[in-house]
């Protein structure tokens, strides 16, 4: 299966290309406001806009030929979902990843995503089965061949979409789905390495036999842990970012200058 029919798959069944979809039997048409959000969101992801960089009113109106209102309320619908941040007389930037944040996001996530995994080895959805299975088959042979983090992060977005959405249970897909735009750009940072899409791709394919057998137990336990795994890494990766420069004339995480090394 080559690029565009992976795209097709993604995104059949009238699924959004949108990393960011709706519940199934829930779809209405987006506020002008909200169409921007998404567009906006998903620059975001792409890291078009880094963290710390200014999100203007002008700029977006100019970019979609639209006045400013809705741009407005698009970015306070980005600010809502953790985003942008709006500085007063500054305006909108981007967030800035922290370690916090993954703490707290991915601790709920796996205990939601763990009860969907469960949910569904209770449920043997046919359709459910066959979308994981046939994601399951992409991804490995991704891995197999170029690895490309992008076509891993969306097949398994999809998996991780219609795991929810076919859980039967209506509220708990609701909460899975406001947070995925926070959760995304993490997601993809703990999927930054080949060495952990392979690990991911092994996880999925036992995902699917815990699913298929039944196992709620298994199926739970096993989801839990590939998020644990997708916040360790995307800890590991900020926890460096953030480490201080200490070097000689610099300061330290208080302030204080490193004068060690430094001439007089």
């Amino acid at each position: 299966m080559d690029k565009s029919e992976m795209q097709v798959w993604w995104a059949e069944d009238a699924i959004e290309t949108s990393l960011f979809p709706k519940p199934r039997g829930r779809w209405r048409t987006l506020s002008l406001a909200e169409q921007i959000a998404e567009q906006v969101a998903e620059a975001i992801l792409r890291e078009e806009y880094q963290p710390g960089e200014s999100v203007t009113e002008q700029s977006l109106s100019e970019q979609f030929g639209v006045s400013r209102g809705p741009v407005r309320d698009a970015l306070r619908i980005l600010e809502k979902e953790g985003l942008v941040e709006i500085i007063p007389r500054r305006g909108a930037q981007v967030t800035r990843l922290t370690t916090r944040e993954v703490h707290d996001i991915f601790d709920i996530r796996a205990v939601l995503m763990g009860h969907a995994a469960r949910l569904a080895a209770r449920r043997s959805d046919p359709e459910c089965l066959r979308i994981l299975k046939e994601g399951s088959g992409l991804l490995e042979q991704n891995v197999e061949t170029d690895n490309e983090l992008e076509v891993h992060f969306r097949v398994s977005a999809r998996m991780n979409y219609v795991l929810a959405a076919r859980s039967g249970n209506e509220k708990l897909c609701d909460i899975i789905f406001q947070l995925a735009r926070q959760v995304a750009r993490y997601t993809r940072l703990g999927l930054s390495t080949p060495e952990r899409r392979t690990e991911s791709v092994k996880s999925w394919r036992e995902l699917v036999r815990f699913i298929e057998n039944g196992l709620e137990d298994d199926a739970e336990l096993l989801e839990r842990q590939r998020v644990k795994q997708a916040q360790a890494l995307a800890l590991k990766i900020l926890s460096a970012a953030e480490e201080p420069e200490t070097g000689p004339g610099k300061r330290d995480r208080r302030g204080r200058r490193n004068t060690r090394g430094v001439p007089a």
